[in-house]
């Protein structure tokens, strides 16, 4: 469970790579209301520790909202 505000701005190029954007939500999960993105970049990008943590989130991608309910 994240202690982080996540973010959905699916059009960013990091998204897949993201951890704020890929981690597994908590059910109270706080969020982005718009995205923090800015022309040089996203200040809040936190890049995916390892290979296992990004397939262990695959769920979370562009085309496909996260369900987990875990």
């Amino acid at each position: 469970m994240p202690d982080i505000t996540m973010c959905n701005d699916y059009s960013c190029p990091d998204f897949d790579r993201c951890y704020r954007a890929q981690a597994k939500p908590n059910m109270r999960q706080s969020y982005f209301v718009d995205s923090p993105r800015k022309l040089d970049g996203c200040e809040y990008f936190s890049p995916l520790d390892t290979e296992e943590e990004a397939y262990a989130n695959r769920p979370r991608h562009r085309n496909q909202h996260s369900t987990r309910q875990d």
